[in-house]
């Protein structure tokens, strides 16, 4: 089987252009989770990784850990005085962090979803203003009133 320069050419240019893609959407996850030197700087780094997994959902499926990043582009966008949208995203938090197949059991006994631990371990840390943690424990409340019980919120 013989390939033609410009037919490998055409599979070269595609192939990185998919793969800097990826790259792109990853750094900015990982940016936006991590935080950044500056809340403004984290926010451009979760909205570039936010637009890249909307693409990327369309070909994959939802993950837990994707509750994580839409609560980081939350916080960030929160912090540069942008509350707008904010219930929106942490509604999304809330709904892919319950995707997660394993659980973590809580010291009372009851199980939490891993990836919904996470979000919420993530919204009690000292940088996420009062009004935000205030925000989701009232989507968590609209979203599944008996959870607030179980987990003693």
């Amino acid at each position: 089987m013989r390939f033609s320069v410009k037919g490998f050419s055409w599979f070269a240019f595609v192939f990185l252009v998919f793969w800097a893609f990826g790259m792109t959407t990853g750094l900015a996850s990982s940016a936006c989770r991590n935080g950044l030197s500056t809340p403004l700087k984290t926010a451009r780094a979760c909205a570039i990784s936010l637009t890249g997994l909307k693409l990327i959902r369309v070909v994959e499926n939802q993950k837990p850990s994707d509750g994580l990043l839409y609560l980081s582009a939350v916080i960030a966008r929160w912090q540069n005085g942008n509350t707008k949208g904010a219930e929106k995203y942490l509604v999304l938090a809330y709904d892919r962090g319950r995707l997660s197949r394993h659980d973590i059991t809580l010291v009372s006994g009851h199980r939490v979803p891993e990836g919904l631990f996470d979000v919420m371990a993530r919204i009690e840390q000292p940088d996420v203003p009062a009004p935000l943690s205030e925000m989701w424990w009232n989507v968590v409340q609209e979203r599944d009133p008996a959870f607030i019980h179980e987990v003693g919120g």
